[in-house]
């Protein structure tokens, strides 16, 4: 008789695997079958940590793009559930840690700003903010119905003079094109709206 000793461990969860399909890296809890969110490629991981493609998914096509809307009230005291509705779906889609709190600040800054300067403070008036998600970028959207606002009026942040004053804030716009790849302001109406791009990295 014979016997057969295993002498490669199995993996230690959880990990991190890219998708056989389209590469999206996902965390595995557990070694089991797999649906991929972004091109639909089912896959099973076996104990070794190996991603085995089942069911090939959308190899040639751009994934859509997935998108989410949240309504709040111009209080700066609410905009904890701005945090928590952008970061919770970028984690859950797998984007990586420094642009998700890239994110999260880019987002607060300007949301603030909105509230400041195109609502006064007004706390009966709203803005809406959208999250779009595909695999090449993140955006985020902010329309509000305020003051029209003119990207050109706002003043240039000179950081020596700055450090020098001891400033506190004053540099939300600063830090929007510091962070993102893309800024942009139209007035569509009688909307503002701002488009915060940054090229899509997954954890």
């Amino acid at each position: 008789s014979f016997s057969v000793v295993e002498t490669k461990a199995p993996a230690v969860l959880p990990v991190h695997l890219a998708c056989p399909g389209c590469g999206l890296r996902t965390e595995i809890t557990a070694f089991n079958v797999y649906r991929c969110r972004d091109c639909d490629e089912v896959y099973f991981v076996d104990r070794w940590a190996h991603p085995i493609s089942l069911k090939p998914g959308r190899r040639d096509q751009p994934p859509p793009v997935k998108s989410a809307k949240i309504e709040l009230p111009a209080d700066v005291n609410l905009l904890a559930g701005l945090r928590v509705f952008v970061t919770t779906l970028l984690r859950e889609h797998g984007y990586n840690a420094e642009l998700v709190n890239d994110m999260e600040l880019a987002s607060d800054e300007a949301v603030t700003n909105v509230i400041e300067h195109a609502y006064r403070y007004d706390t009966k008036r709203s803005f809406q903010v959208e999250l779009q998600m595909d695999r090449k970028a993140v955006r985020i959207i902010i329309r509000d119905n305020g003051e029209p606002f003119v990207p050109g009026q706002a003043p240039k942040v000179d950081l020596d003079q700055h450090i020098a004053e001891r400033r506190t804030g004053g540099l939300g716009v600063h830090l929007m094109h510091t962070m993102m790849d893309q800024v942009e302001h139209r007035r569509e109406g009688d909307q503002n709206v701002l488009i915060l791009t940054r090229a899509a990295v997954r954890a």
